[in-house]
């Protein structure tokens, strides 16, 4: 109870609705430090836990189960865009959005906090927008100016015809709900590109319940330096979410009837994946982009120049 009414109270005073940096412009190669890895770890910071509240909200000690992933994209207008899989927040009897949906922010002080679906709507950001046609979900996010969060910029979506089968990826969420609830960091899990169509990629990647909503990120097998050129595409780009895993199914048929008696499904090790592309169109729709328009409005008066 003490953090959500932290937040709120966050949300009345300091409030941050535009998207601050997205990511730095000086890479650890240039400051010297030594690497692990050449990904670029600002990617970890753009993603969150999404989750439900399991008991009363407005008990002390109330519980949040993690249900799936989200990641933070810098809208046109840059603003703070929350993208998921739409079956993520959509309960699947009511086909409406679920209750008390809460989502798990990390903040500079090395916590977490959560921010309610009930507090974003007191903060006059709207709801949630759905794809008619794709597993895509978006909405405005208000976040503290306290948290350790950074947007993707549209600069690094990469559209589906420039992905190509082989392109190495990492998948990043929160499978299992694995996740701290001091600081929650992603779990990184590395794969391919399995398939790729117009509108549609398979990842050759381990998907875990929980992984939905998931960011899937190109990396460049290797990185060239300052004035050095390469045919490929020599940063790390958005390709797309994850959605689910592809099921192996097999039938156990009785060898008296010879009729099938049992089911059983297995994970194929391929990850279903929505192009970059199907966030764009979602966020170029007219109520979506016309939220951002009135954003932009409204700050204006609030805050003049």
């Amino acid at each position: 109870m003490r953090q959500i009414v932290e937040v709120i109270a966050t949300f009345l005073l300091f409030v941050q609705v535009f998207a601050g940096p997205c990511w730095a412009t000086e890479t650890q190669e240039e400051s010297g430090k030594k690497l692990t890895s050449v990904f670029n770890q600002n990617w970890l910071k753009s993603v969150i836990s999404v989750e439900q509240v399991q008991e009363d909200p407005k008990e002390e000690h109330a519980k949040y189960a993690p249900i799936g992933t989200g990641f933070l994209i810098a809208s046109p207008n840059k603003h703070i865009v929350l993208i998921t899989a739409k079956h993520v927040i959509i309960d699947k009897k009511t086909q409406k959005t679920r209750e008390n949906l809460a989502y798990r922010l990390n903040d500079k002080k090395g916590h977490s906090i959560i921010v309610t679906e009930e507090g974003l709507r007191k903060g006059a950001v709207g709801s949630w927008y759905l794809s008619s046609d794709r597993d895509v979900a978006c909405r405005f996010m208000l976040v503290p100016t306290t948290s350790d969060l950074l947007q993707i910029p549209l600069s690094s979506f990469l559209e589906a015809k420039y992905v190509q089968a082989g392109a190495p990826v990492l998948l990043l969420g929160f499978p299992l709900g694995l996740r701290s609830e001091d600081y929650a960091k992603p779990i990184v899990r590395q794969g391919i590109v399995a398939l790729s169509e117009p509108n549609d990629l398979v990842v050759d990647v381990d998907f875990y319940p929980g992984n939905s909503g998931g960011a899937v990120v190109y990396v460049p097998p290797i990185k060239m330096g300052k004035g050095l050129s390469s045919p490929l595409i020599n940063e790390e780009k958005l390709v797309g979410l994850a959605i689910n895993f592809i099921p192996y199914v097999d039938v156990a048929v009785s060898a008296h009837t010879g009729r099938p008696r049992a089911t059983f499904e297995e994970n194929s090790g391929l990850c279903n994946v929505v192009p970059a592309d199907a966030i764009l169109s979602l966020l170029k729709r007219r109520d979506v982009s016309a939220v951002d328009e009135e954003l932009t409005e409204k700050l204006k008066v609030e805050h003049p120049k």
